[in-house]
């Protein structure tokens, strides 16, 4: 049994001393062979102990453990493999398919919970930094304070130190003592105006560890943190349970302090710290005060993105929050989206226009307005610069299928201006196309482009009929590309389930009955779909068009092999599982 870097487990099948070769049966690769200088440089032989000797063995064993004892198969994938980050860990069990991604994050959970308690497991603060396995039980003895005394780096002082807190020992040599409060007083002093994030930790600890002040001027430090150019910045830099800390630690030692900061302030919170800070001011009695400063805030039409996105994101708070109405602030979340925006503030905005690509999230906010609101709504974002025209005719789709009666107010009502301004396709079609952009691209006008060479190099270009065939061909590619293009940019790919099965037109399903009595059953899509097999055809097809805005019992006549024929609409429903899958592709 062996293992290589590329390919992962193997099982060598034969070794061939004639040609000096090696076969290997790998997990992706059997019958694999390499020259026995390269096997040499590249296999690792492993033990029957090895986690992945022991997949290959005894898979149910491993299976159980992945199931019951999350923590022994982390133990023996660090056995197996040494120290190692967390991510390495999980790129071996995903590789050895032994934890799937969507159970990984259940099963490190319920793996860290017991590990946590193992002292000779220790798990780093950082997860880039290796889970090591240690031969003994670590002891917070003399040597431990001395190596913390020559420590400069300041990430690893808080390491140490936040990992001496979390064992809640308690300190009785004073000498100990100050050798904690004299580093956290070095971190304090190096990241008070850089890392400010870092000099809250510190700070923090060194409060927790009840430092001298003759170390560190914690009113001094304080004043500093809280100022508006640091504290705004240095929170949104905090871990969620830093922000917690932090916040308790300026309300144990600085109430006033801590409430002027939080209100003078609170539109310009950050979206990361605003839910804490928020969930720190309902905590300490104080959401009537809250609620108040969000109200002022809306009244003025000043609330920030980072507030009109918490908001949505908390859309059932608002009826035990007097904040102002659901109208209100959604009309301010979607001007919110028109202005140009970078960093936090433009990963604000993305997660506010998320909220409407989700339509049960839409319906929720929909069902709080009345039908004027609806509509106002509606045309809001039909004039929002938030989206661009394809997006924005998606949020209208979604918004007139939940309320059909918003389609009279659209600026375009009477073409349905959702599906009809807006040119659409699967998918499974639309990936196709771009495809075949891509091998246009990558492959076949790079191979024209070498014929011109070699048809140039024949000599005189006005007798060369290959360098002239070549050209024309790449006149022709040259076209074809343009036309993909063009068609990437103005077509867009759905799958139909923002559509409506009331009368006939895309994302439907109509069922013909002809004169004679044959039944035929068609599904309009999008403008490059057909498949004759499920019935699919295109919305611009002549059939297509002929049964558009139809419904069920009107009677229709479509062209026949010699006449035309009529039939009768006897049914017309959404789209089949069958198409569903067809159309993902």
């Amino acid at each position: 049994l062996c293992s290589e870097k590329t390919w992962g487990f193997g099982v060598v099948k034969r070794i061939d001393d004639f040609y000096q070769k090696i076969t290997i049966d790998f997990q992706n690769k059997p019958g694999h062979q390499m020259s026995f200088t390269y096997a040499a440089e590249s296999l690792e032989i492993i033990g029957d102990n090895h986690i992945l000797a022991l997949k290959h063995r005894q898979p149910a064993e491993i299976e159980r453990l992945a199931k019951n004892a999350p923590d022994e198969l982390v133990r023996m994938v660090l056995k197996s493999f040494g120290n190692i980050p967390l991510a390495k860990i999980k790129d071996i069990l995903a590789s050895a398919a032994i934890i799937t991604d969507a159970d990984w994050k259940p099963f490190w959970e319920n793996a860290r919970k017991i590990l946590k308690s193992d002292p000779l497991i220790e798990i780093p603060a950082k997860k880039t930094e290796p889970i090591k396995v240690l031969t003994k039980k670590k002891e917070y003895d003399t040597d431990w304070f001395n190596a913390l005394k020559k420590e400069c780096d300041v990430d690893k002082i808080l390491q140490l130190t936040t990992e001496l807190k979390r064992t809640n020992i308690t300190l009785s040599n004073e000498e100990h003592k100050k050798i904690i409060w004299e580093r956290l007083a070095f971190v304090i002093k190096g990241t008070e105006t850089g890392r400010c994030d870092l000099a809250i930790q510190a700070l923090i600890t060194a409060h927790y560890f009840g430092s001298d002040k003759t170390f560190i001027d914690f009113d001094s430090v304080v004043a500093k943190l809280i100022s508006p150019k640091i504290f705004l910045p240095a929170i949104s830099s905090l871990s969620v349970n830093s922000i917690a800390d932090f916040l308790q630690y300026l309300e144990s030692n600085y109430d006033r302090a801590a409430q002027e900061i939080l209100f003078t302030h609170f539109d310009q919170i950050p979206l990361t710290a605003l839910g804490e800070v928020i969930d720190f001011l309902v905590s300490t009695s104080r959401q009537e005060q809250c609620a108040a400063k969000m109200k002022e805030l809306i009244s003025a039409k000043r609330a920030s993105s980072h507030l009109l996105c918490w908001l949505c994101r908390n859309i059932d708070n608002l009826e035990s929050w007097p904040v102002g109405s659901v109208f209100e602030i959604i009309s301010q979340a979607i001007d919110a989206l028109s202005s140009a925006q970078s960093g936090d503030n433009l990963k604000t905005q993305n997660q506010i226009r998320a909220f409407f690509d989700q339509k049960a999230w839409i319906k929720h906010v929909l069902d709080f307005l009345n039908d004027n609101e609806r509509g106002t709504i509606l045309k809001i974002v039909e004039s929002s610069k938030g989206w661009d025209s394809v997006e924005k005719r998606s949020v209208m789709a979604k918004m007139i299928s939940l309320y059909p009666s918003l389609e009279a107010m659209t600026v375009s009502a009477s073409e349905s201006a959702m599906h009809q301004k807006v040119r659409f396709t699967s998918w499974r079609s639309y990936r196709r196309r771009r495809e075949q952009l891509r091998v246009l691209l990558e492959e076949t006008i790079p191979a024209n482009s070498k014929e011109i060479g070699v048809a140039r190099s024949y000599g005189d270009l006005r007798e060369n009929f290959e360098y002239q065939a070549a050209r024309d061909q790449q006149r022709l590619l040259l076209e074809k590309k343009q036309e993909l293009e063009k068609d990437l940019t103005e077509v867009k790919g759905t799958d139909f389930s923002d559509y409506t099965a009331d009368k006939a037109g895309i994302g439907t399903c109509v069922t013909l009955k002809k004169s004679s009595g044959d039944i035929t059953k068609y599904c309009i899509l999008g403008e490059w779909d057909h498949d004759k097999e499920l019935g699919i055809i295109s919305c611009k097809s002549k059939l297509a068009l002929l049964l558009k805005n139809k419904r069920t019992g009107d009677i229709v006549e479509l062209p026949g092999e010699k006449q035309p024929d009529t039939f009768t609409i006897i049914d017309i429903t959404g789209l089949t599982e069958d198409q569903k899958h067809w159309i993902e592709g």
